[in-house]
């Protein structure tokens, strides 16, 4: 019987390396949450940023 190994990777996508990964036995979201959670400790002084966004609140958007 073969045996199966979970891997999920962390990896930054502005540099393209593998900030830290999990292995389990089994597809868990546990594992995946530890991994999410040994990244944020190992990266503190990491500035995370998110796109902007347009604003499409009604008062912004044409009407006809």
């Amino acid at each position: 019987m073969s045996e199966r190994i979970y891997f999920s990777p962390f990896k930054d996508l502005y540099s393209g390396e593998i900030i830290c990964y999990t292995t389990s036995q089994r597809p868990q979201t546990k594992y995946v949450l530890d991994g999410l959670k040994q990244v944020l400790a190992a990266q503190p002084a990491r500035r995370f940023t998110a796109t902007k966004a347009f604003n499409t609140s009604p008062k912004h958007i044409a009407r006809p």
